[in-house]
């Protein structure tokens, strides 16, 4: 199972910088770092492409175009066919073992799951901050739930991360 991980840079490059170095050494063989730069600002991705290496792509998607753009352009770039997509925000720092949970819990769900949202905390504690989300469609809104509870099935991702099998990301469009 290979990751594709998507950072999508907007003046934040040494919160990607500190976001990369907490996930670099969990990375299997197959799985590739990609940054895409929609700062537009040339100073900015110099800092981005001090970063390129073998397993770190650093893309400049010329100007702007938003979280949803800017992440399909960074998607289209992929060099490997991955199973599945990270999407992480740069201010994202992960566990020590976040990338083996993941391959764990992955392997033991069937196909009809398409996306897995991880639990996130308070940085710097053990206190959840986030584990999901429901919609609450009588009050005309969503929220995030605030503890780890026995739901196994949320309506919505959250914690500025999120992983996406490849080939449903990809039969959305």
């Amino acid at each position: 199972m290979n990751i594709g991980i998507v950072y999508l840079n907007y003046f934040s490059s040494s919160q990607i910088k500190n976001s990369i170095y907490s996930l670099s050494s969990q990375l299997s063989n197959s799985d590739t770092i990609y940054v895409g730069d929609n700062s537009n600002n040339l100073k900015e991705f110099q800092e981005l492409k001090k970063l390129q290496s073998k397993r770190i792509n650093v893309f400049d998607n010329n100007g702007n175009h938003g979280f949803s753009k800017g992440c399909n352009l960074i998607i289209s770039k992929f060099k490997i066919d991955h199973d599945w997509i990270l999407l992480i925000n740069p201010d994202t720092k992960v566990h020590h073992n976040f990338l083996g949970e993941f391959r764990k819990s992955a392997s033991k769900i069937d196909n009809h799951y398409y996306a897995i949202s991880p639990l996130g905390f308070k940085m710097g504690t053990n206190n959840i901050w986030a584990a999901g989300g429901k919609f609450y469609w009588f009050r005309g809104r969503g929220d995030v739930l605030p503890k780890k509870s026995n739901i196994k099935n949320i309506e919505f991702g959250t914690c500025a991360c999120l992983f996406v099998r490849r080939n449903l990301f990809e039969s959305l469009g």
